[in-house]
């Protein structure tokens, strides 16, 4: 008992708690950053000129499209903890389950987008926006009854995953443009953080409990978005906090 603080289980009980409080720190980080280079990332990119006119025009206010970037971000935490906890298919034993997951996980799944984002950005990425209209679908197999239940998954809908959570009276971010590069960049930041030692290590979202999104939101209510015309640029949106 005396040396109970210096055992072996404790100081790997210890690291963990450590390792939890870093990958919480760190998923904060991310997920405020990946909102931002959302935000920008709409903005900026030449086909959405809708959404410019919206915002330059006044019709599109700040807090209503930093709460449509916030669900986007939401979206993919919630896919990467479905997926890696299995639960897209809770029950896959049948061999059309197992069909289905198989080409899910192959053509829909946030685990091949965190694949291509752990790889160096190919030179066309800044001209391609395949990877969002992709991502799009995999939004609607969880928005419609009728797409989900083509692959066997039923569809959430909601707050979260009904089609207006990313979709306003002015603009809709399923019709807008977002480059691969932008696209990549954020599922890197949410998927993989560098340790101490600088060596890029895969989130286990799979692992990860309340407490840390929790964490995560709180961080989250005092982030606030502004829109500042920089000359000789596109509108773009700035952070600042309350």
């Amino acid at each position: 008992m005396d040396g109970g603080a210096e055992s072996i289980i404790e100081k790997y009980h210890q690291e963990g708690l450590e390792a939890g409080s870093t990958i919480r720190s760190k998923l904060g980080e991310a997920v405020k950053g990946a909102i931002l280079k959302l935000a920008n990332g709409f903005i900026n990119h030449p086909n959405n000129t809708q959404l410019r006119a919206a915002l330059e025009e006044g019709r599109l206010n700040p807090d209503d499209y930093y709460r449509h970037q916030l669900r986007v971000v939401y979206r993919l935490l919630f896919l990467f903890v479905i997926e890696e906890r299995n639960l897209v298919y809770a029950d896959n034993k049948t061999p059309e389950a197992k069909r289905f997951a198989e080409i899910y996980f192959k053509y829909y799944s946030l685990l091949r987008l965190r694949k291509l984002a752990a790889k160096l950005l190919p030179p066309d990425a800044d001209r391609n926006y395949d990877l969002w209209m992709s991502l799009v679908n995999t939004f609607a197999l969880f928005e419609q009854k009728e797409m989900g239940e083509k692959l066997g998954i039923i569809a959430l809908q909601g707050d979260l995953f009904g089609y207006d959570a990313i979709a306003g009276s002015h603009f809709d971010l399923h019709r807008c443009t977002l480059s691969n590069a932008v696209l990549l960049q954020i599922i890197k930041s949410l998927g993989y953080f560098e340790n101490d030692n600088k060596a890029l290590i895969a989130v286990n979202y799979g692992g990860l409990d309340v407490e840390e999104f929790v964490s995560v939101y709180e961080g989250l209510l005092e982030l606030k978005l502004d829109f500042r015309k920089i000359e000789g640029s596109e509108i773009t949106p700035l952070t600042g906090k309350n």
